[in-house]
């Protein structure tokens, strides 16, 4: 970080013209979603967890609460998870409500006895929004 000293005009000059920036130049990024590590759980990367290991998990929100299970994977032509679907119907409380689940969408983590625990970093409104999972 560098810190320059302004004069009082200079910096009413530099006021002046970050104003006179139109606000569609503007970009707003979300804050990142806060997920406390369950208690005697470690971070795990995506890439080390069997189908097998994945198929029927519990996900959770960031509060603990249950989300859904995930009822099947989407594997992309190169053999890798693309996505889980995830039944989310109680959750959102909407009658069948499965959606694809990207691995971005969840952080997952394994104890000393290798169970894993699923957190989707998504919120209840936006797993509302996401389209209804469909058979390809």
């Amino acid at each position: 970080m560098r810190i320059v000293k302004l004069s009082a005009s200079a910096l009413a000059v530099s006021l002046a013209l970050t104003a006179a920036v139109p606000a569609i130049a503007q970009t707003a990024t979300a804050p990142a979603a806060v997920v406390v590590v369950p208690d005697g759980y470690t971070i795990t990367e995506f890439t080390t967890i069997t189908p097998e290991q994945m198929t029927g998990a519990t996900i959770y929100d960031t509060e603990g609460n249950e989300v859904g299970k995930i009822t099947n994977l989407v594997i992309g032509p190169d053999n890798a998870v693309t996505g889980m679907v995830t039944d989310v119907s109680t959750f959102v409380g909407v009658e069948k409500h499965e959606v694809d689940l990207k691995p971005e969408h969840i952080h997952v983590y394994r104890n000393a006895a290798g169970d894993l625990r699923a957190v989707a970093v998504v919120t209840r409104e936006e797993l509302k929004e996401m389209p209804v999972h469909t058979e390809r």
